[in-house]
């Protein structure tokens, strides 16, 4: 039996069976013999020019020749691939009660500001007011908890 038709009766598709096949070729084309330093010196030439998908896809048909060989003892070990970590913009428990703390440090000095400003019957424009009340994230609670007028020339409308 050919490797070609072990592959076959593997079940694998004909593209699998393409790559690994020319995997084999090349190895067979630029190795003498097939031997752990042979095979070794094969994976640092893939580690060196190939992103590791590919290079545990290379891998990973040399060990299915391996096995097609019976020579199961000079499996190659398929390099690990670097993870993006899922949880690198997640803020740390630290981190998230320190900005809590200091959140609440903010509204309190905000609500005494505006209690000043208020009790000094302080008036914004109303552009001003949107920007710092309804788009402003700390001080949108005011803006919806408590009541607001509308001036002109001084006299609430």
């Amino acid at each position: 039996m050919t490797f070609k038709e072990f592959l076959q009766k593997e079940n694998l598709s004909e593209r699998t069976i393409s790559i690994y096949l020319w995997t084999v070729d090349y190895f067979q084309y630029n190795y003498d013999s097939i031997s752990k330093e042979n095979l070794l010196a094969y994976k640092g030439y893939l580690i060196e020019y190939f992103k590791p998908k590919t290079v545990n896809l290379r891998i990973q048909a040399m060990n299915r020749y391996l096995e097609y060989l019976g020579k199961l003892n000079l499996r190659l070990n398929s390099v690990k691939i670097q993870q993006k970590n899922f949880l690198e913009n997640v803020v740390s428990n630290a981190d998230y009660n320190f900005l809590k703390k200091q959140l609440k440090t903010v509204v309190s000095n905000q609500k005494l500001r505006l209690e000043h400003a208020l009790s000094a019957e302080r008036l914004w424009e109303v552009e001003k007011w949107q920007e710092l009340f309804v788009k402003n994230p700390v001080m949108h609670q005011f803006a919806i908890g408590l009541i607001w007028g509308s001036y002109e020339n001084g006299t609430l409308k």
